[in-house]
């Protein structure tokens, strides 16, 4: 759901630019809350890892850091890659690449663009700092809640959250990934939650309350004439974390495996979705529409599955063995034991 709301933004917003037409602020909308859902989500996995590594008896900060690392930046590099040789600009509808100077560079193959102001080589790059730095504080917040009173620290901890995004604006600006800190502690809500519940609504719930929330967000930035409001942000993210531990995963075995498909090549289809809409549209532009479709799909389906294949999965393979290893290094169990990927 977060990956395919990214893309109905960024399809929407190319095909108004080469079809005549303007879906903007709804295509915004569309985009922000499937990377809110991002966050909170992240998180989440992120915690339960973190638990299935304590319980396994591997679990270290270092392994953790080490694992996200190989996680991310493989994909991240190829993308920038692919975009550096084939110039490809920063979205599918600009004309042309601008300039790229060596600060600019810099900070997207390390993803520190928030902390240096520099523009994204390729728009969805502009969250994966924000994803990064949050890590930083995962094993932090898992050793606050893996505990007793676990649910109240984890509200206290989103409460603290909010403060820290109200007052960062006013401390510096290079700390604005306090601006989603209460999205990512929405995931610790629902994983201290998930502890002390069980799942009773069925998983048709799951969308329709997303609707129900997504029409709500929508409605209050229409009215508050913003684009992202924060408190609408945050308040989605809040009551999607609560409301996740008490609903049953998806059981429909065909849709299913659909869903464990897309989500296996998600973050491929994050980071590369905006190539396959150039490919598509803007270098195909003189061919008929249904050919530009037909390159665009083809190329949404082939660069995610060969990038996860090729860099991704590998990437994550090596992040596991130099994890194990700093682990056994540490005292920690022995190299049998495989640490969560």
């Amino acid at each position: 759901m977060a990956v395919l709301a990214v893309l109905l933004d960024h399809v929407l917003e190319t095909l108004g630019a080469f079809r005549g037409f303007d879906p903007t602020p709804l295509a915004w909308y569309s985009g922000r809350i499937g990377v809110l859902l991002f966050f909170v989500l992240t998180a989440l996995v992120l915690l339960q890892s973190l638990e299935r590594s304590a319980r396994a008896g591997t679990t270290s900060a270092p392994a953790f850091f080490v694992r996200r690392a190989f996680r991310i930046y493989p994909l991240s590099l190829t993308c920038i890659g692919i975009v550096l040789a084939l110039g490809v600009p920063g979205t599918a509808w600009e004309g042309v690449r601008r300039p790229i100077g060596a600060m600019q560079l810099a900070s997207n193959l390390t993803l520190t663009q928030n902390l240096t102001y520099s523009e994204s080589i390729l728009g969805p790059l502009w969250s994966l700092p924000y994803e990064l730095q949050m890590y930083l504080l995962l094993p932090a917040v898992f050793w606050i809640v893996d505990r007793e009173n676990a649910l109240r620290s984890a509200f206290a901890l989103w409460g603290l959250g909010v403060v820290a995004a109200l007052v960062q604006p006013e401390i510096a600006g290079r700390l604005d990934v306090a601006q989603f800190a209460p999205c990512f502690l929405a995931g610790a809500v629902a994983y201290a939650l998930g502890r002390r519940v069980r799942a009773r609504l069925s998983f048709a719930v799951l969308p329709a309350a997303l609707a129900a929330l997504v029409g709500a967000y929508v409605t209050i930035a229409w009215w508050l004439g913003e684009t992202h409001p924060r408190w609408a942000g945050w308040g989605l993210c809040l009551v999607l974390g609560a409301l996740l531990p008490f609903v049953y995963e998806l059981r429909a075995g065909w849709l299913r495996a659909g869903v464990r498909e897309i989500a296996r090549y998600s973050y491929g289809v994050y980071l590369f979705h905006m190539i396959a809409l150039w490919g598509g549209f803007a270098r195909l532009g003189d061919l008929p529409f249904a050919a530009q479709c037909a390159a665009f799909l083809l190329l949404l389906v082939a660069l995610p599955i060969a990038g996860h294949h090729l860099v991704e999965k590998p990437g994550i393979d090596a992040g596991v063995r130099l994890a194990r290893r700093l682990t056994r290094n540490r005292g920690g169990a022995p190299a049998s034991v495989r640490p969560a990927a």
